[in-house]
């Protein structure tokens, strides 16, 4: 006996009558995602960003264009030799303090570094990133004093050596004439390097203590654990609504087998009552009448060469019928015989 299939795939319809029964639960997962979230932005801690903003300009006076790779720049403004330079006009910070609390952007499109350091403290902060700006602006200009004061050097070492050349091979001499040229040259180029002022770049926004947190607002903590507590909600009473479903077809199931072995246990029974009727009239059979036929002969008793299949009909159960009803036969009466005349005497 074939089975109807069951559709056990969870609807929209399903899922909305779950909710409508177990709404006690659902909105009780809710509320306690929305007081979690609230609680933990009571306790969230508050903390101050400040920045500073702080133009880059080219330091090299051999390089004729006035672009920085800004990439780089970047990378030096948070390197270790900056913070040393920094904490010491940050009072109260470490090294390890100030460089987890910094960050170093560049605005898409300028030459502009942007020094950001979070605190608990909005003083501090804004002290920490005023004193990174002015730390990496210090140790660009040192940094070119140091390029300048080796090229003035290596300039003054070959003019002396130009002078040395010229006085040895005299000043009217092809040689002396040339040296002259050169050592007139290397003057001119050594003139310039001293002369050379250096605009690292300027603090175009200073940082202040800021008054705002950047601890989102309790209604933000509330909202997004609210959003959340919704889809756990709903996810709990999906799977509830799928448990059912399960338990249900489940149920169905054992029910449909349950039947069918019902079922077939009684057929067993009829089959088994059937047969046991049926011994039961063998064992009351008459016995069969003294058979009045003439012996066979030799050729009739022989066997067989084929093997045939008797069909023995089953004996029906001979019908009593029911005994006549007596007769009644109504007597007469004699009737009196005349009495005899005297003649006949």
């Amino acid at each position: 006996m074939p089975e109807p299939s069951t559709n056990s795939s969870l609807t929209l319809s399903d899922l909305l009558r779950s909710v409508k029964t177990q709404w006690r639960p659902f909105v009780a997962i809710i509320a306690l995602f929305t007081a979690a979230g609230i609680a933990v932005g009571v306790y969230f801690p508050q903390e101050y960003a400040a920045s500073a903003a702080l133009t880059v300009e080219s330091l090299d006076v051999a390089q004729s264009s006035s672009s920085v790779n800004m990439e780089t720049e970047r990378v030096v403004a948070s390197s270790t030799s900056v913070l040393f330079e920094a904490v010491k006009d940050a009072p109260g910070m470490t090294v390890p303090q100030l460089k987890s609390a910094l960050d170093v952007s560049v605005p898409k499109g300028s030459q502009v570094l942007e020094f950001t350091v979070t605190l608990k403290d909005a003083e501090s902060a804004a002290i920490g990133a005023n004193a990174v700006a002015s730390a990496y602006s210090a140790l660009r200009v040192a940094n070119a004093e140091q390029s300048v004061a080796e090229a003035s050097d290596t300039l003054t070492a070959r003019i002396t050596a130009l002078e040395t050349k010229k006085a040895a091979e005299g000043e009217d001499s092809k040689v002396g004439r040339a040296a002259t040229i050169q050592i007139q040259a290397l003057e001119a180029s050594l003139a310039t390097l001293n002369s050379t002022t250096f605009n690292p770049g300027t603090i175009v926004s200073p940082a202040i203590a800021p008054t705002d947190s950047t601890r989102p607002s309790l209604l933000v903590f509330g909202g997004g654990a609210f959003a959340f507590g919704v889809i756990v909600a709903t996810f709990v009473a999906m799977y509830r609504a799928r448990s059912k479903e399960e338990a249900r077809s489940k149920e169905e199931t054992r029910s449909k087998e349950e039947a069918r072995n019902k079922e077939e246990a009684h057929n067993r029974d009829v089959a088994r009552d059937a047969e046991i009727a049926l011994e039961q009239k063998k064992a009351h059979r008459p016995p069969h009448a003294h058979s009045t036929k003439a012996p066979r002969t030799k050729s009739e008793s022989a066997p067989r060469s084929a093997k045939t299949t008797r069909v023995v009909k089953p004996a029906q159960t001979p019908v009593s019928k029911p005994a006549p009803a007596p007769r009644t036969v109504a007597r007469r009466r004699p009737t009196p015989s005349p009495a005899p005349s005297g003649d006949a005497v």
